[in-house]
Parts: C-alpha cells; sequence; structure tokens
C-alpha cells in the first residue's frame, strides 16, 4: 500500500498471509502508526477483518470483538530512549473462533524468528 498524498511514496505496511479454509489470516507490518491504518486499508481493498462492522465485516462477533491482534511493539522509550520491545500471544478467545490450522499458523506468525525481517 503506498500514501499517495506524501511527496515521497513509501510503503505504509508489508503483508504476509496464510490461506486456511475460507479464512486468510494476515501478517502486516506497519511502517508508520496511523489511527486505524490496517482496517481502513485492508477494508479498501476489499479484505475486511473478522467482526470489524465498522469497515464493511458482514457481521460482529458475539464477542463484540474483532480479528485484529497485535502481537509485537516495539517503540522508543520517550525519557529513557530505551527500545522497548512488548509480546502478546494469541487471544484465547482465538481458539474458539477460527480452526485449529489457523491458530496453530498463528502462532506461528508470532514465534520469535519466525518473521521476515525479524533480527531479534
Amino acid at each position: 500500500m503506498y500514501d499517495h498524498n506524501r511527496l515521497a511514496c513509501r510503503p505504509l505496511f508489508t503483508v504476509q498471509h496464510e490461506t486456511i479454509g475460507p479464512q486468510t489470516l494476515v501478517h502486516v507490518t506497519l511502517e508508520t502508526g496511523r489511527k486505524h491504518q490496517i482496517r481502513a486499508q485492508l477494508a479498501h481493498t476489499g479484505f475486511t477483518i473478522v467482526g470489524d462492522v465498522r469497515y464493511g465485516a458482514p457481521a460482529r462477533l458475539k464477542s463484540k470483538e474483532i480479528a485484529l491482534h497485535a502481537h509485537s511493539l516495539e517503540f522508543e522509550h520517550p525519557t529513557t530512549k530505551e527500545l522497548m520491545r512488548l509480546k502478546a500471544p494469541v487471544p484465547e478467545s482465538w481458539q474458539r473462533l477460527f480452526n485449529e490450522k489457523l491458530v496453530e499458523v498463528a502462532n506461528e506468525f508470532t514465534a520469535p524468528n519466525k518473521l521476515k525481517g525479524n533480527s531479534s
């Protein structure tokens, strides 16, 4: 995806994906931190996030969540300037929402050193 409103075009995010049955698991690596970036860009291309009725999903999930999960986040601490790395496992609710193979692949996406470009 490209932001054509900027003078220098640069990718807003990169995507890896795995399709399992009727569902596709998408791993997105953000290049910017814009609010609703993933939701809006995926919806714009016709691929809404499960349960995200705000951006075009056909129905809400019973839990009223959307199937969007940030498994890791890196940022510079504003005071100490130390690189902060936060990680979170795949939500337990996904065990009930999605087939077992999709959850297994999601866990593989979140495993250390399994992602393209991961140097940690």
